[in-house]
């Protein structure tokens, strides 16, 4: 069709564009927003009458195609459609249970679940554990392709953490995408689980 070509940073565009008579190609230009000259991209016969045009979106730009035929005669009038670019968003992630502040004793089992979603496409879910005054701990919850959503609903068992009445615990989620340029990372907002007696 000619509706515009849109997609995130590094996507792998295919073009195809047919003719009414057989082709021995085609030439598109990708001028990016804002610049008088554009990259050439070859275009390849693809069977009678068609050629194929393949590139890598990288910025927002006007791209500019025109056909070849068998005897050298180029189309008077290039196609011509828009190219955007769409941002890389960071992966959310959300503790979705407990609250935001809670209290549990020592051996308590805390359900605990998590929701992660990516408009891209996760590649490493992690936990990140804090006791008040010391270092983070990151636990990996999840790694690899792991598609647009990642869920996981399972009891956070306090005892062997090794917690005593008095301590205030912290627990995030930290989710990073498949975007090469590492900017995709997410955070959850912080749970605090304060830790009390059984007598308490």
């Amino acid at each position: 069709g000619a509706d515009e070509i849109r997609g995130l940073p590094r996507t792998r565009v295919e073009v195809t564009l047919q003719s009414n008579r057989p082709l021995a190609g085609g030439d598109l230009v990708v001028t990016p927003q804002g610049a008088d000259t554009g990259e050439p991209v070859r275009g390849r016969p693809s069977g009678e009458s068609a050629a194929v045009f393949k590139w890598t979106l990288e910025q927002s730009a006007k791209l500019a195609f025109t056909l070849t035929d068998m005897l050298g005669t180029r189309t008077p009038t290039p196609l011509e459609l828009p190219q955007q670019v769409t941002p890389d968003v960071a992966p959310t992630a959300a503790i979705v249970a407990p609250g935001p502040l809670v209290m549990a004793t020592p051996r308590f089992k805390l359900p605990f679940t998590v929701e992660v979603q990516d408009d891209l496409g996760l590649k490493k879910v992690e936990l990140v554990r804090t006791l008040v005054g010391y270092r983070d701990r990151a636990r990996q919850l999840a790694e690899g392709e792991l598609g647009l959503r990642f869920d996981a609903d399972e009891p956070l068992d306090l005892a062997p953490l090794g917690v005593q009445p008095g301590d205030v615990l912290e627990f995030m989620v930290e989710a990073t995408d498949g975007n090469p340029s590492l900017l995709g990372v997410g955070s959850s907002a912080v749970t605090r689980v304060m830790i009390i007696s059984e007598d308490e």
